[in-house]
Formats: structure tokens, sequence, C-alpha cells
């Protein structure tokens, strides 16, 4: 896999892949059927939809529904992620895992783990912009729904390391897949 913090582009929404999974299936919907559909309120999905059309993932649909209540459908480079998008949100759904999953950081680690890196500096050398407290909250969440387990390997000095689950290991050609997609 190449690097995890090109997942951050569409991470950083909580909401951004399921929006995505959404038009791609539903190949464009308004606003408010982005609301429903994902589950997400009116501001959350506002703010993703703005983040979205400013990194060219989406776009208003030219010619097609009311200037007020405008239609949004894939651009390209949408298009482009959108199968593996909804990929992710199957998965996720499968896993009782969507609470989790679309977390801004949560891929991104798992990713990472997914990659090799095993202990707390590892993961953070893998991905820079993450701040302990972002990576300890990430961890726990990905132990909670069984992506990643914990191991103490010693305790004097606390040396601790994660390894993907089986469950964590069903994401990683998903990962694979979509990073690849992302780098084009």
């Amino acid at each position: 896999m190449s690097n995890p913090n090109l997942l951050l582009e569409l991470t950083h929404h909580r909401y951004a892949i399921p929006a995505i999974a959404e038009l791609w299936s539903a190949d464009g919907c308004k606003l408010v059927t982005l609301i429903y559909r994902t589950g997400s309120s009116e501001g959350a999905m506002k703010q993703t939809v703005i983040a979205l059309m400013e990194s060219a993932w989406m776009m208003k649909n030219p010619g097609y529904g009311h200037p007020a209540r405008p239609e949004y459908i894939l651009t390209e480079k949408g298009r482009n992620v959108g199968e593996h998008c909804a990929q992710a949100v199957a998965l996720a759904k499968e896993q009782m895992a969507q609470d989790v999953a679309f977390d801004k950081w949560s891929l991104p680690v798992l990713a990472a783990i997914l990659q090799g890196a095993r202990r707390n500096k590892d993961i953070r050398a893998a991905l820079p912009s993450i701040t302990p407290r972002a990576l300890s909250q990430s961890l726990a969440s990905l132990e909670a729904v069984g992506w990643a387990e914990k191991t103490l390997l010693s305790i004097h000095p606390v040396k601790i390391e994660y390894r993907p689950q089986e469950a964590g290991k069903q994401w990683d050609s998903l990962l694979q897949h979509l990073a690849e997609k992302l780098q084009t």
C-alpha cells in the first residue's frame, strides 16, 4: 500500500466516504437525500458537501434541479473512487462498525497498522499530522471493533504493539485499491 496519508483527503470529513458512495450508487441526488441515506445531520452534510466540492470530488448537476435545491453528482475524480467508497460503506455495515469506520483517523491508522506499523512511534511516523490524543482514541476505537489488538510486550519500559485482527485485515485490499485510486 502507498502512503496512509492519502486516505486523509477522504476521511477528513466523517460523511465524505458515505456521501461519495451514495452519489456513486444513485448516480446523483439532492442534499436531503444524502442526509437521509447517510444518517448525518444537515449541518454535517452541508460541510461535507462544501468540502467535497472544493476538493473537486463532486459538483452541482448542471442544468438539473432548482437553484435552491440542486442535485449533486460526482466529478471524474469522485467517480474514480466511488465504487471503493461504496465497498467501504458495505464492509463497515457488515462489521457493524459505521461509527468507527469513517472517523477522521480510523482508516488511515488501520492502513498504517496493515502496512506493518506496530508501535505508536511507527504509526506517528506514517501519519505525521496525527496528534497523540487522536492516535490514542483511534487505536482504542480500532480495538473496540476488533480491527486491531493491543499487546503488552514489556512492562518496564512499557512497550505496546498493535496488530491487525481478522476484521481489520478484511480492509487491507480495499484500502490498497482506494489509495491507488487516490494517487492517480
